[in-house]
């Protein structure tokens, strides 16, 4: 293609994106700052027409496989589509896209080519991928939750995971992933973060949220820090509403900000800005679309040079208060480079050119946000060389679940010095599979090496039930209860009933050795204050029942440390 150079974009412009790469930096800065990545950003910008501009500042939502994904397409009001998608591309120049529900690999990776190809500037391909293709591709290996992976000691683990991560979004060509979850989880009723939080201390979740970056993007593929200024700490879901923080500004830079500002020393490409009401730091706007908290505090007094970008511009937190198109004029102004999941491109392009001409937004503005994008493209072009769709699924990344889950495996108590089991017991030992009717590996495992007998029971038991099963081990002094179908949510106490805190704790008050393995939430151990043996596995996954079992036979060291705190 041929343009001409817009005279627009000044000389002063260039050399301020030059003089700045010789300014004294950071200990890192966003790979994709180089001289060379300038200069090549510079001359392309300078060719491209207004609305190509205005395009680029746009990721747009869409689905893979539209018969998988029906309640995603119902749930959304505007249009998602693969005809309307490749409108956007042809007419209106997007700059991105995001994968949203499950989708077949070929059909992804297939669709993405598509759009690639009919693009005129390479695109943006973005999902939200914390745990890797599991949560968004069908048959893929499951990774832990940020959560299980706090527990892990050796952060090199955590680096091993984001460059694995990274290299899977290469097999299906997604060049950004909306990971890590740098928010603390201070707030144990979140209904959102949760699990998807490293956890509770804010060291340790920036050390492992500063390995997980540096793993993804040595992978080739753009970080993105979330939820800036931190989303630890609310009780209300962003996606149905406006959480408030309420928090003053010292707590506020000396917990929520802290692992923002280490990610930014250390050099990641780009961050989300949360929908998040702060009255400390601005009284009148959310965060998303707050010029104090993107510009003022993100972008200067923080010295962050990489992208900023929208958290999804469609949920509820905005779109409650807010009208379509309005909301997205409003988060450019703020000093977003990217709106992610707009409502509608046409209107709010309609809106940025009026905002051009009535002067309350300055082509010089636009440029620095277009020059940013086009720079990352280009650091793209160079680092992204895309894979076989058959190296998606790859014995290194089963051995690398299977290490993980061992090495989160936590010891929370072992009072009576049960575990390991010991190997002069000849009797049979009971073992009681709460929320599982079915032969979980657990307990498979121990019955392959000591004798067991099994009880099965649901977490809505009945008194009848219950009163029958303490029958059965009247004589038994040693019990293992493995707790499965667990949930994440607080809301329904992670999926313990009353009748399950009775059976556990009435079993430890008739005397009985009781080694309580949790498949799930760790917060769930406050319900069971007085079981003197209880170990954490986090999730229900395999691979953590695999590990537990292991730690009770003393074929396995339990290393694990609790990433949050619970009051015993």
């Amino acid at each position: 293609m041929n343009y001409s150079w817009h005279p627009l974009l000044t000389i002063s412009m260039i050399m301020v994106s030059l003089l700045s790469l010789t300014q004294e930096p950071n200990p890192k800065r966003p790979p994709f700052i180089s001289v060379h990545s300038v200069n090549s950003a510079t001359q392309t910008v300078c060719q491209l027409t207004l609305e190509q501009k205005i395009g680029q500042l746009f990721m747009v939502a869409t689905i893979a496989d539209e018969k998988e994904n029906k309640d995603i397409i119902k749930q959304k009001k505007y249009r998602m589509d693969q005809e309307y998608i490749k409108m956007l591309i042809q007419d209106y120049h997007i700059g991105g896209i995001i994968f949203l529900g499950a989708s077949n690999p070929k059909k992804q990776k297939r669709l993405t080519d598509h759009y690639q190809q009919i693009s005129t500037i390479p695109l943006l391909i973005g999902r939200d991928l914390e745990r890797g293709f599991a949560i968004a591709l069908q048959n893929a290996t499951h990774l832990p939750y940020a959560r299980t992976l706090g527990a892990i000691t050796n952060n090199n683990l955590i680096y091993q995971v984001g460059k694995e991560i990274g290299r899977q979004c290469k097999v299906v060509g997604v060049n950004i992933n909306f990971a890590p979850v740098a928010d603390i989880n201070s707030n144990p009723d979140n209904p959102i973060i949760n699990h998807r939080s490293f956890g509770q201390d804010k060291y340790a979740v920036t050390d492992k949220t500063t390995a997980f970056t540096h793993g993804l993007q040595d992978a080739g593929i753009l970080a993105c820090a979330k939820h800036f200024p931190g989303h630890g700490d609310t009780n209300i879901d962003s996606h149905l509403d406006l959480p408030r923080i309420l928090h003053n500004k010292d707590r506020l830079n000396a917990l929520e900000l802290y692992p923002f500002k280490k990610l930014i020393k250390q050099g990641v490409s780009s961050i989300m800005i949360a929908h998040l009401a702060i009255p400390a730091l601005d009284k009148n706007n959310p965060s998303s679309i707050s010029p104090t908290i993107v510009t003022k505090i993100l972008r200067k007094k923080l010295a962050f040079e990489g992208l900023i970008i929208t958290d999804a511009l469609d949920m509820h937190a905005l779109t409650n208060n807010y009208r379509v198109g309005e909301v997205e004029l409003q988060a450019l102004h703020a000093g977003n480079d990217i709106l992610l999941c707009p409502h509608s491109v046409p209107h709010t392009v309609a809106l940025i050119k009026q905002a051009l001409n009535d002067g309350t937004f300055t082509m010089q503005q636009l440029d620095q946000h277009v020059q940013r994008i086009l720079q990352v493209k280009h650091w793209i072009k160079q680092n992204h060389l895309t894979k076989n769709l058959e190296e998606l699924h790859t014995t290194h990344t089963f051995e690398l679940k299977r290490k993980l889950f061992q090495s989160a495996i936590t010891m929370v108590k072992n009072e009576d010095q049960l575990i390991p089991l010991n190997t002069n017991v000849a009797h049979v030992i009971p073992i009681i599979q709460i929320g599982s009717r079915q032969l979980e590996p657990f307990t498979k495992k121990i019955s392959q090496h000591r004798k067991i007998k099994l009880h099965t029971i649901s977490h809505d038991s009945s008194q009848k039930n219950i009163d029958r099963l303490y029958q059965e081990l009247t004589n038994e002094n040693i019990i293992i209860i493995g707790m499965h179908g667990m949930t994440q949510s607080v809301r329904n106490n992670y999926g313990i009933t009353s009748s399950t805190k009775q059976l556990v704790n009435q079993l430890n008050s008739r005397n009985k050795q009781v080694i309580l393995v949790i498949f799930g939430n760790p917060y769930s151990k406050q319900f069971f204050k007085n079981t003197s043996t209880i170990i954490v596995a986090y999730e229900n996954d395999p691979e953590a029942q695999s590990a537990a079992a292991d730690v009770l036979l003393g074929n396995l060291h339990p290393h694990g440390t609790l990433p949050i705190r619970i009051e015993t």
